[in-house]
């Protein structure tokens, strides 16, 4: 008996597979996973994955991002092939009515990631990843993190010191951009907790942000992650608020599409008040690699290693030992760029505030203001500072910092002299807590707003603290009352007159951070100049003489460029230094014939290789006889906190 075969039936993994083979797709693969170049598009490196799903359902997903429906329909099927006969209900696709694509370029504005929105019929919406890989579009992330939105117009806003405007989602964020403005949003919608990390938001490190949220509480959740994520990044933080009559989920979209102007959101940015956040340090669990991948700034200084910016400094004396007196000549040398003690000026454009709690009457300040001849806009006065009262650092901040009004630059560097007239509510010096409390209320200041503040205090009295301190240690412990005074600052300078000679006047610091974290300096005061020169007399500063070291160790002349890769990273270049010793002949300049490269260099040398010059400036003859050799006896003592060697 003959028995007809059962009719055998394609499943629809083999149905797409012979479709696309017709259509001339070429693949590979076995069983239940394979690779073919996807029919809708252009695809000479296979990327439409084609497999079997747990019902039988053959699964097509395009790596390129072309659409299941668009691939099927190419090849002649229709997405119910998709489908085994046991499958009986098939729910099509919702519609899409619009499609939009949103790039996230690198920092240098090539191609790096593509977002794709699709809107449906029934007003919902979804989101697709791409990644640029091999010169085509592929879905997903591949595990890498998409920067902010517009990165490259970010990094020109900031480096230019304009505004960026951060909102949510890219469509607000490209309605600002059409009215000139630079604005940004992560595109990580719900997950923007989770992946707006330190890395994303290292580009906005010293931005002035505006946050424009969405008027629902969703939106208002999101800008807030920014807020608190940019505090200690970002220089400035404002945040728009809307009038309570407008409708949930308004955004600044909805705003300029009824016909804002570039001036009208101007005005709403000028309305917005500073954020109460900016510059103000929570605690923070951050973890250590994260931590590590953060960008700090180096370390930077109002004079080479000496006085870091924006930090809190403490200068004590014995009452009518010239605490303001030094103080006039830092802020004249600091306004001019020049020196002071030895150490290079390296704050560029200087604005100083000074609270003058000493000198009386008003006349004398004013002449002391016009020696300095301070240039406009560099220094200012607080008048009557008895009247700032309770909270004056408060009344500061309020004066200096958040005066809209304000025209002139605010200040890096504040002196108060003296601290005990501007707390008139300390009344404990020597309470610890007391005192770091009022002290911890300056530094606040100091890491807001970036801004040096010096301080003026008092020493201990006695017959034997009147004497020259044997050393740093000794002079720290000269400081008046608690512990605390010494503790906070950042850096700590003692200065004492010497009983015997009131001209030689010494000083004796230490410092947190730097290779510069102990020095002793001892100058000689002159009352008709009114400056501290070094060494009882001398006049070499601390760059100079590492100049002369550099020279007298080399063996051979040496270029300018060379000179300064030689110095610490910290201090600079060393043109200024060189120029100093070459006009005071103490060092020779001339052209070299180096030998090594054959190559003529202008080049300096000391007194030991100044035949090696051609036409040296000076000859060895000629060498200034009052010329600093580094085995001279210093003026200046750079050591470590261990300070045996000065006793």
């Amino acid at each position: 008996m003959n028995i007809a075969p059962k009719p055998t039936t394609k499943s629809p993994l083999d149905k797409v597979i012979t479709a696309l083979r017709k259509s001339g797709s070429n693949g590979s693969g076995s069983n239940k996973a394979w690779k073919f170049q996807c029919p809708s598009h252009v695809d000479n490196n296979p990327s439409l994955s084609v497999s079997e799903g747990d019902t039988g359902t053959a699964l097509l997903r395009c790596f390129a991002g072309c659409k299941t429906e668009d691939i099927i329909a190419t090849i002649g099927l229709d997405m119910s092939d998709l489908f085994p006969d046991n499958v009986t209900t098939f729910t099509p696709k919702k519609k899409i009515i619009n499609t939009k694509d949103y790039f996230y370029p690198a920092s240098d504005g090539t191609k790096a990631f593509k977002k794709v929105r699709e809107d449906f019929e029934d007003d919902s919406k979804t989101f697709w990843w791409y990644h640029w890989f091999g010169g085509q579009w592929v879905s997903k992330l591949a595990g890498r993190t998409a920067p902010l939105y517009n990165l490259p117009q970010i990094i020109t806003a900031v480096q230019s010191s304009k505004t960026v405007h951060i909102v949510e989602g890219e469509k607000c964020a490209d309605a600002l951009m059409t009215l000139g403005f630079t604005a940004t949003t992560s595109g990580f919608g719900a997950e923007t907790d989770k992946k707006l990390t330190f890395d994303v938001l290292e580009p906005l490190t010293n931005a002035n942000v505006v946050l424009w949220p969405d008027n629902d509480d969703p939106g208002k959740k999101y800008i807030n992650t920014f807020e608190t994520k940019l505090i200690g990044t970002a220089k400035q933080i404002k945040v728009i608020k809307w009038p309570a009559n407008l409708p949930a989920g308004f955004d600044v979209a909805d705003l300029i599409s009824e016909g804002a102007t570039p001036a009208d959101i101007d005005l709403l940015v000028s309305k917005a008040e500073i954020s109460e956040e900016t510059g103000v340090f929570h605690p923070v669990v951050i973890e250590a690699t994260e931590y590590i991948k953060m960008k700090f700034p180096p370390a930077e200084y109002l004079f080479d290693r000496m006085i870091i910016r924006g930090g809190l400094t403490l200068l004590a004396s014995l009452p009518k030992s010239g605490k303001s007196t030094f103080l006039r000549f830092l802020v004249k040398q600091l306004l001019h760029g020049e020196p002071l003690l030895g150490y290079d000026a390296q704050l560029e454009n200087p604005m100083v505030t000074i609270l003058d709690f000493e000198t009386a009457p008003e006349s004398e300040f004013q002449s002391f203001l016009a020696a300095i001849n301070p240039p406009k806009d560099t220094l200012e006065i607080i008048r009557y500072p008895y009247a700032l009262g309770e909270n004056p650092e408060k009344r500061i901040e309020q004066l200096l910092f958040k005066d809209k009004n304000r025209t002139r630059p605010i200040p890096n560097v504040i002196i108060i002299d003296t601290i005990g007239k501007f707390f008139p509510d300390l009344e404990d010096t020597n309470k610890y807590s007391e005192v770091t409390r009022f002290l911890t209320a300056l530094k606040s200041l100091c890491n807001r707003y970036s801004c040096s503040i010096i301080i003026a205090h008092h020493n201990s009295k006695g017959n034997v603290l009147d004497a020259l301190p044997t050393n740093k240690e000794d002079a720290m412990t000269r400081i008046l009352g608690s512990v605390g005074w010494r503790a906070a600052p950042d850096c700590n300078i003692v200065m004492f007159k010497n009983a015997t000679d009131e001209s030689h006047v010494a000083f004796y610091g230490e410092q947190r951070v730097g290779d510069n974290s102990s020095f002793v300096i001892h100058t000689t005061y002159d009352k008709v100049s009114c400056t501290y020169q070094l060494g009882l007399g001398g006049d070499i500063t601390e760059k100079e003489r590492k100049v002369i070291e550099i020279l007298f160790e080399a063996h051979e002349p040496l270029t300018k460029t060379y000179i300064t890769s030689q110095l610490p990273k910290s201090w600079g270049k060393a043109d200024k230094a060189i120029a100093s010793l070459s006009t005071n002949r103490k060092i020779a300049a001339g052209n070299y014939l180096n030998p090594k490269s054959n190559r003529i260099d202008y080049c300096y040398a000391d007194k030991r290789y100044v035949h090696m010059l051609q036409n040296p400036t000076i000859t060895a003859a000629e060498f200034a006889a009052e010329r600093v050799t580094v085995e001279e006896s210093p003026s200046i003592s750079m050591t470590s906190l261990n300070l045996d060697e000065e006793k």
